[in-house]
């Protein structure tokens, strides 16, 4: 770049001015020539990916162009002073896909569980083994609730507001999502550093009015009484931790996860299992995922998507506690207690900024499909098999 470097370059711009006064505005709306009309936000990103991609041959993904959502909540108009009342106007004005609640009631996909072979063969090894699969599904079970998940947005607004500086979304990304074939359940996958993570990725689905996820959480938050209530009608469903030791649980957890592919539902869990304190993914965890395939090897869906969601934060929230974890002091057990003695303090830090970006989908079918080098059919068969089904 010497040449363009050590060299001053002026340009007479007079006739160009001259062209542009002369169109009317509607040609200007086309043939824009002012510099004030080029979002140089977006010429930056692009002239960046341009120069790493084809002048210093870099392997990089194309330039996304970021919303920032606390100013759009900011900028939402409902009623008369809205202004004073955006967070409360951005909850009440945005719809989420009418599918977001399960065609069918809780008692249903109750019954339905219940009267599954896999349910009521692992229970005849368990003392009442019936009434303790109730238990566990009451237990399990999300209750999606429209209020609760508008209260949820109208809260999380103001959390975000006090805890970052800015929430970055890759809208493009999101529009991806949208146009999906509403028939095909979707399972996103985000990296866990934070507890605060499912609550964005809900938030940002609600805000861009699609459908809010059923979330696979810690059994431990049913020890954070109203907290618990919240999450369960903001679609959470609970999971012990270490569930796959248990052949009943693992059973009702196997077929509520079916019904929920069978009704064509949005799932998101971690797949790394638990946050990580380091900064770095951990080993996935296959169970639950390993739940889709089979649901959807079953025939329970045409396909699956699979969208893994990069979360990123400047700071998680919980940064001190995971740097003091790592140096061998035990986790400090979630009670609404500790959540009301942190949360003042954590609510009084910057954390800087959070961005989140979704992946593109991957087709459950298609990647099965080319993984075995067999048609999408054979492809959903051969998946029944356990080697198969692991290698998949």
């Amino acid at each position: 770049f010497y040449h363009f470097v050590n060299n001053e370059w002026f340009y007479d711009t007079a006739n160009v001015l001259d062209l542009e006064s002369q169109l009317s505005p509607a040609e200007q709306d086309i043939f824009r020539m002012s510099p004030d009309q080029v979002n140089w936000v977006h010429y930056m990103e692009d002239f960046q990916y341009g120069l790493q991609r084809h002048v210093l041959r870099d392997e990089v993904l194309p330039s996304m162009h970021l919303v920032e959502l606390n100013s759009r909540v900011r900028a939402t108009r409902m009623f008369p002073l809205g202004s004073l009342f955006s967070d409360l106007a951005f909850a009440l004005s945005h719809n989420p896909s009418p599918q977001h609640v399960p065609p069918s009631s809780s008692a249903h996909i109750a019954q339905a569980v219940l009267a599954s072979k896999s349910v009521i063969q692992a229970a005849q090894n368990v003392p009442n083994g019936m009434v303790r699969a109730g238990e566990m599904l009451a237990e399990l079970s999300s209750n999606l609730s429209l209020p609760t998940v508008r209260f949820m947005g109208w809260l999380m607004c103001k959390i975000n507001r006090r805890l970052f500086r800015s929430v970055m979304v890759d809208e493009s990304s999101l529009e991806v999502l949208r146009n999906l074939d509403p028939s095909e359940p979707v399972v996103l996958l985000p990296t866990h550093k934070s507890y605060l993570d499912f609550l964005l990725v809900s938030w940002v689905l609600f805000a861009f009015d699609l459908r809010v996820p059923h979330i696979a959480a810690g059994h431990d938050f049913l020890n954070m009484a109203l907290i618990a209530t919240l999450f369960r009608r903001s679609g959470a469903f609970f999971i012990p931790r270490k569930i796959f030791k248990d052949p009943l649980w693992t059973a009702v957890l196997s077929e509520y996860t079916s019904e929920l592919v069978k009704q064509n539902q949005w799932i998101e869990f971690f797949i790394e299992g638990s946050r990580s304190r380091s900064g770095r993914m951990l080993h996935p965890k296959k169970g639950l995922l390993g739940m889709v395939v089979d649901s959807w090897a079953a025939g329970n869906a045409k396909d699956v998507h699979l969208v893994p969601i990069n979360i990123t934060y400047d700071q998680a929230p919980e940064s001190d506690s995971h740097i003091a974890e790592l140096t061998g002091r035990a986790k400090t057990k979630e009670t609404t207690a500790a959540m009301l003695r942190a949360g003042p303090r954590k609510l009084r830090r910057s954390f800087g900024s959070v961005e989140i970006l979704a992946s593109a989908p991957i087709s459950l079918a298609k990647e099965t499909a080319a993984c075995l080098q067999l048609s999408p059919e054979a492809g959903r068969a051969a998946a029944l098999t356990p080697a198969v089904r692991n290698k998949v």
